[in-house]
């Protein structure tokens, strides 16, 4: 069997600086996206840094992983199908982390892991009863504005990831 790894580095904001799967995803019910991470500090932008963007016609953030600053806090912002909820959390210190948010259609629940203990676990229903729409555009490493566009330089992501899976289901009721 061969196995197959792959680093993704993100070496400045510029709208290029992306990877792009037009194929989407299959209608989700629930997911777990689950990566390695390692970023800096995110002065630079204070509009913050997409990590993974999947947009569908009309709804630029199906899905999105945001990181960004709230004051003197770092957060992650969740986006799942235009809600959203934010989690303090600061990725952004230069050390590699193993991040995954998972999310369930039925309980319109998510949580946050980071590092293997669970940060968070959802306050409020994101997407309940709504699945994630097929026929979308999946990108990494930039926040979607249109599906496959729409990019804004400022809101890159700089840094690496590797070990990036999207599952269609939620690990944390496994």
């Amino acid at each position: 069997m061969t196995l197959y790894t792959y680093d993704l580095h993100f070496p400045k904001r510029d709208p290029g600086n992306v990877v792009i799967l037009q194929r989407g995803l299959p209608r989700l019910e629930a997911f777990s996206i689950v990566f390695w991470m390692r970023t800096t500090d995110d002065e630079e932008s204070p509009s913050g840094m997409a990590i993974v963007s999947y947009a569908v016609r009309d709804s630029d953030n199906e899905i999105l992983l945001y990181l960004h600053r709230y004051g003197e806090s770092r957060q992650m912002r969740i986006y799942i199908g235009e809600d959203w909820d934010d989690v303090e959390v600061d990725l952004c210190n230069g050390i590699w982390h193993h991040v995954a948010v998972t999310w369930s259609m039925a309980r319109g629940r998510w949580a946050l892991y980071v590092d293997g203990e669970r940060l968070q676990t959802s306050s409020s229903r994101l997407n309940l009863g709504k699945s994630i729409r097929t026929g979308g555009c999946l990108v990494v490493g930039q926040d979607q504005d249109s599906a496959c566009g729409g990019f804004e330089p400022e809101q890159g992501f700089i840094g690496e990831l590797t070990g990036l899976n999207i599952f269609d289901h939620d690990m944390g009721e496994l």
